[in-house]
């Protein structure tokens, strides 16, 4: 049998994991949470409901959202909406949608919009029926996934660090526990964590930790403020986020600065194998091919 990963690995979902999309909607209707109820059912999605900007503000404060979605109702309540777009344009790399009324869609409103920069357009009883294939293109999942999800392969780790590493990474770095992974491929965790290092590859908890730091790097690299980005991935502080990014690649994101995706990932699998190859009380401090810097 030829070594390296197979990209079929089937996943057995068994147990119910955390939604993988999170949509934060801002409208003072109930309507469009209906919309998206019906677009993604099932639990498919959790949506987060706000009235206006200052509820964007609070939720994007401790929440990694997919999309921020503005409900632009026609008459005396668009300048709360407008006031909502002009804040959610500001939150990248997380895109902003605008839901429109048929007969507020003209010219004006499409320039305007596209000037603040708003990811894409959804018009309230045209589009009811398409808007999750509408959606899924500018999802932050999405566009995170079409980046990270190829990115261990180079690695040779095998189908089942794949399977867990693209589990993780359709969560956006939001799936934390173990045990739901596990139960997802109908294993104990122990089991998991067995089957990994038999293969020579991290484990589960480290895979997992690894496709968090990624979503930070990503979030840190759009200007994203590190406090904002540890608090948004559930780091209790900017220290317990550097002390698990030096854990996993040597390095604290302070002292980041140019490193790719690619160096995170081949500095935090080479601590994992030496780790797994000679455990040792001081396997944290393995040297990696990124040169371990103090956090200032």
């Amino acid at each position: 049998m030829p070594r390296g990963p197979r990209r079929g690995f089937a996943v057995p979902v068994r147990g119910a994991s955390a939604p993988s999309t999170v949509l934060l909607v801002c409208s003072t209707r109930e309507r469009p949470r209906l919309l998206l109820s019906r677009a993604f059912p099932r639990g498919r999605a959790q949506i987060v409901m706000v009235r206006d900007a200052d509820g964007i503000a609070v939720a994007l404060a401790t929440t990694l959202v997919d999309a921020i979605i503005v409900d632009l109702l026609p008459g005396s309540a668009s300048a709360v909406g407008w006031r909502a777009v002009e804040l959610a344009t500001n939150h990248a790399p997380i895109p902003a949608v605008g839901l429109v009324a048929p007969r507020a869609l003209e010219p004006a409103l499409l320039a305007r919009l596209h000037e603040r920069g708003v990811a894409t357009i959804l018009v309230d009883g045209v589009d009811d029926a398409m808007l999750r294939v509408l959606l899924q293109p500018v999802l932050l999942t999405t566009r995170f996934t079409q980046r990270a999800d190829v990115l261990l392969a180079a690695h040779q780790l095998g189908p089942l660090a794949e399977a867990v590493w693209r589990t993780g990474v359709s969560h956006t770095g939001r799936l934390t526990s173990v045990s739901a992974v596990a139960k997802q491929f109908g294993m104990s965790r122990e089991h998991l964590a067995r089957s990994l290092r038999a293969a020579g590859a991290p484990g589960p908890k480290q895979l997992l930790e690894l496709v968090r730091l990624l979503v930070v790097h990503s979030q840190l690299a759009a200007g994203v403020p590190i406090t904002l980005a540890a608090e948004r991935l559930g780091y209790s502080s900017v220290s317990h986020l550097a002390r698990a990014a030096r854990a996993a690649t040597g390095q604290t994101p302070r002292t980041w600065g140019t490193v790719t995706p690619e160096a995170l990932i081949s500095a935090a699998v080479s601590r994992a194998r030496a780790s797994t190859s000679a455990p040792t009380p001081g396997d944290a401090a393995q040297p990696s091919c990124l040169d371990p810097v103090p956090d200032p």
